[in-house]
Formats: structure tokens, sequence, C-alpha cells
């Protein structure tokens, strides 16, 4: 961390304490479970891609924050530590890495084949038994260190509402709206929308969906200018056009069965 930026260090604390006493004082008033559900997701997922979106801002100029967030990772695999603090250094360290992937991207337009490939593997890994993320959904320990967690309005227990992957896909859009001056509120905007229609989804199924399906659709249509596809980079779009449609066969497929 730049310690010569006291303000910046201190307010990029601040996110995951914050969650905690809000959700403290809500606990106060009467909620019907479907609306405590709405509002915990509601506010974990605000907290958490806007927390990315702050901690890129907040630390990007130093090394220090990935430090000590993989240091503080490796303690909570091995024993859990203060939920406020793990979700802090989480939210760092997907900052710094997914907007230095962003920045890293040549064109605008990649972005959009990205998105694509991206939705495929989120489709097949949610909904096929053999998918990472069905597994680590069976597994509380995995699930604890590979998805971001809100405390549950009026109880003291904390659930899980985002994964990480889901938080480092938003990080990397940011990385592009960063390198070629694009609102980052349209981009943050765009991506919470997308992750609480998921979140919508998954309360009315009852079941787990994909994030990263609807944060591309939300991010795309905000964003139109990632269809200026260079020709060099045609053939790649069809591949990740054929990869999204060949996922999407095989999830209706299992489904129907």
């Amino acid at each position: 961390m730049d310690f010569r930026r006291p303000l910046r260090f201190a307010l990029l604390l601040l996110p995951a304490p914050l969650l905690w006493g809000v959700c403290r004082l809500l606990g106060a008033w009467s909620w019907s479970p479907n609306a405590l559900d709405f509002v915990t997701f509601a506010l974990g997922s605000i907290v958490g891609v806007g927390g990315v979106t702050f901690a890129a801002w907040a630390a990007r100029h130093s090394p220090w924050p990935i430090v000590a967030a993989l240091a503080l990772w490796a303690l909570q695999a091995i024993y859990p530590v203060f939920p406020a603090v793990w979700f802090n250094c989480v939210l760092i360290s997907i900052a710094l890495f997914g907007s230095q992937v962003g920045r890293r991207i040549e064109h605008p337009s990649h972005l959009l084949a990205a998105s694509l490939v991206a939705s495929a593997a989120d489709l097949y890994s949610v909904f096929s038994p053999a998918g990472p993320t069905a597994q680590i959904v069976r597994s509380p320990h995995a699930l604890s260190l590979l998805a971001i967690s809100a405390p549950v309005i009026g109880t003291p227990l904390a659930a899980p509402v985002i994964g990480l992957f889901d938080l480092v896909f938003a990080a990397i859009w940011l990385g592009v709206a960063q390198k070629n001056a694009w609102s980052i509120v349209s981009v943050t905007g765009a991506a919470w929308v997308g992750v609480l229609l998921a979140g919508l989804a998954s309360a009315h199924l009852a079941s787990a969906v994909p994030a990263i399906p609807a944060m591309s659709l939300a991010l795309i249509a905000l964003h139109p200018r990632v269809f200026a596809i260079q020709k060099k980079d045609v053939a790649a779009h069809v591949v990740a056009v054929v990869a999204l449609v060949v996922s999407i066969v095989y999830v209706v497929r299992l489904k129907a069965r």
C-alpha cells in the first residue's frame, strides 16, 4: 500500500465494516423471509461489485495490497479470520488482478469474445454435475474461500452471495474502462444489475444460476463499442460464439433429461 496516501489506505478498509454495520442496523426491523433474502443479496452484491471498483481506484499504484491480500487468503485457508477482514482482502486482490488484466487488453472488441467464452464456461461450470462451481457449492470450505459472503440481516450468520470469478470478470471490464476512459459508473452499475438479475433468478428457481452471462448481457448492452470487431479478430469471435452455443445446447439437453 502507498502509505504516503493515508486517506486512500483508510478508505480501502471501509467497504466490509460498513456492510456489516448496515446489516446489523437493519436487523432491528421486521422482515419477511423473501424481503430478507433480497436485501441481504442486494447489499452484498452492491458492496462486492462496488468494493472491487473502489479498491481498483484506491490501490492500483502499489503492489502491497495484493501481497497483504494473498497472505490473508493463505491464513483463511488454514484458520478462518474475521469475515470483514477476509471480505476486504479478497476485494483488493481481485480488483488489482482483474483491472491489470483489463488494461492489457488491446482492443475493446476483445471483451466481446472474452465475455462469450466466459459465459459459456460459467454455464457449464454451474449446471454440469462435473463443473467446478457445482463441485464448490457442495463443499462449505471451498465455498468460504471462493465466494464473497454477506451477513444475513437479523442473524449472526453470513451467506455466500457472489463468486470470486464473477468479481474478477467485473474487474477486467473495469480495467478496460480505465484504459479507454469509459464511464466507471456505467460499468459498475451494469455489472451489479447483471449480478442482481442472476440472484433473483436463483431465488425464483431455488438453484444456482451463473452470474457471468447476465453480467455480460448488461455490460455489452451499455457498451456497444465492443461490437467494433477488427477483421483479424473475426475468427476468434466466431469460435467464441460457437463455444457459447455449444454450452447452451449442452445445458438445455442436460435439463431436459
